[in-house]
This record gives structure tokens, sequence and C-alpha cells, in this order.
């Protein structure tokens, strides 16, 4: 009887413990630093956003896909280090299941980013866009670059990442994956 109660009692821990892993995407490893929000926050208003050719966007236009939007500047070297990064991780998946863009808050100089992309041939599959009116950036209260946040398919905020990170690695995949498969 003291065996059944054992096994018993193990079997409920471990589905408490898969059922976690349901409502929390993992955040491990080279992830361990993302900032995971309890409760996932509405997207905030916002002006749209404009890549070079002119096409504007809002966020909500990548509804039903996983978004990770990184807040950078040509200016800010550890933006530049992260981007090759990013443009691996966006290799390992199509556009309809994840998406990356970036958000150039370079307010000058509005070619610098575009062109530094254009440069680098590995980087040609990041969409590029700029802020426009009260930036999000402002909304969000971005307080360093970059910093990266992850909208979930309901357009909603997952969390977000300070700082420069490894984006195409085994950690990040396992969050992504988690966020598409939900």
């Amino acid at each position: 009887m003291r065996k059944f109660l054992l096994i018993i009692s193990f079997a409920f821990l471990l589905n408490q413990i898969s059922w976690a892993k349901e409502e929390y995407p993992p955040t491990l490893g080279s992830m361990a630093g993302f900032v995971l929000y309890e409760n996932r926050i509405p997207l905030p208003p916002h002006p749209p956003m404009q890549a070079k050719n002119g096409k504007t966007f809002q966020l909500q236009d990548f509804k039903g896909t996983v978004t990770i939007i990184n807040f950078w500047a040509p200016w800010c070297a550890p933006c530049r280090r992260e981007l090759p990064s990013l443009s691996k991780l966006q290799k390992q998946y199509p556009k309809n299941k994840m998406q990356i863009v970036l958000l150039d808050v370079n307010h000058t100089n509005r070619e610098e980013g575009d062109n530094m992309l254009k440069r680098n041939n590995n980087l040609k599959n990041l969409l590029n866009l700029y802020e426009g009116g009260k930036s999000l950036s402002q909304i969000i209260k971005i307080r360093a670059l970059p910093t990266t946040y992850i909208i979930d398919k309901n357009s909603k905020i997952v969390g977000y990442l300070p700082g420069e990170a490894q984006w195409h690695g085994k950690d990040t995949k396992y969050l992504i994956d988690h966020l598409i498969n939900e």
C-alpha cells in the first residue's frame, strides 16, 4: 500500500511539472536572462512602423505568428554583434510560424541600418522597420539596446531579454517551438 501511494504521488508530481511546462514557456541556458511575464500583456497601441520601401506595419499584422521584435540601432556594437544570430534563427523557421522584426530606433539616419543590412548578404532575411510618431520604444520604455521582445501568436507579449544574446541555439529553439505549438 505504501509503495502504491508513493507511485501515485510521483505520478501526480510529474503531471504538475508537465502542466507547468505547458503554461510557462521554458527559459533555459542562453535564455535564462529572459524576463518572462507571469501574465502575458496585450500589445499597446502604437504608431505604424515603416519599411524602407514605404510599406507600413503594426505588430498586430503578425497575429498568428510568433514575433520577435529586436530594438536596435546601427551605432550600437552589441546590436550589430547579435544580428547574425538573429538571422540564423530566422532561417530555422518559415515566416508564417516565426517572424523576426528589427526595429531601428536610430531616428537621425534611417538609411544607415538598411545600408548595413544590405551590405551583409547573411542579414537580408531580416525585416528592418523604423518607428514613427511616438515610438514603440518610448511606449514600452526600452532602457537599453539591444532589447528583444517575444510576442505570442495571439499578439500578447511573452517577455523580453535586455542585452545581447545568441539567438540561434537550442535554448531559443526550445522556447520558440513551445510558443509555436501552444
